[in-house]
């Protein structure tokens, strides 16, 4: 008899997709919570603020010891944003340069 693999084949794990900020009220310098992109390198960050900020990604292998990316979109006014790279890094983080209202959404694939 043949086994579960062999006949529903082993496929691809799904993407990661999680909710950074929900129409959040960001401060300056405001950091979301951790991402876990659970080693997987496709990354995408997207969604929509209130007012004019800069969105950058910090990343981390530990969870704990932070380090800032060269991902970052500016935003000259209220407006949506898409911030797509690949990384080595297990952890992830959205910072927000100054004050706005977020909406963030997070998603990772292999």
């Amino acid at each position: 008899m043949p086994t579960a693999d062999a006949v529903f084949p082993t496929s691809k794990p799904l993407p990661l997709i999680a909710t950074l900020w929900n129409a959040v009220a960001v401060a300056a310098a405001g950091v979301s919570p951790t991402f876990d992109s659970q080693g997987m390198a496709d990354v995408a960050i997207f969604g929509n603020a209130s007012a004019a900020t800069t969105l950058s990604v910090n990343v981390s292998n530990d969870g704990v010891t932070w380090y800032a990316s060269s991902v970052s979109q500016a935003l000259s006014a209220a407006g949506d944003f898409y911030l797509a790279f690949q990384t080595g890094a297990r952890y992830l983080q959205l910072a927000s340069s100054a004050a706005a209202t977020i909406t963030a959404l997070a998603s990772a694939k292999e």
